[in-house]
């Protein structure tokens, strides 16, 4: 994984309704097995920004110092210091 998708995957909400979006999208889950529907992730995607997801984490990423290559970089290349 990449720095920046070190952040992205720290949104656990996030992951588990992207997750479940595709899962009833593929019809690989019933909305009834699941909980909600996939109307109801889409609403709640949209609430929590979903879409600005990764320039907001990038924005974290750059407030700590690193740059776009340091963000691309696998987060097992860095030093200890920056893990």
């Amino acid at each position: 994984r990449t720095a920046l998708q070190t952040v992205l995957q720290a949104d656990g909400e996030r992951e588990w309704l992207l997750a479940t979006e595709k899962a009833l999208a593929d019809e690989e889950l019933e909305e009834e097995a699941a909980g909600i529907s996939l109307n109801e992730v889409y609403e709640r995607l949209e609430a929590l920004d979903s879409d600005a997801a990764e320039s907001n984490a990038a924005t974290i990423l750059a407030g700590l110092g690193f740059d776009k290559e340091m963000m691309q970089q696998r987060t097992r290349d860095f030093s200890g210091g920056w893990r």
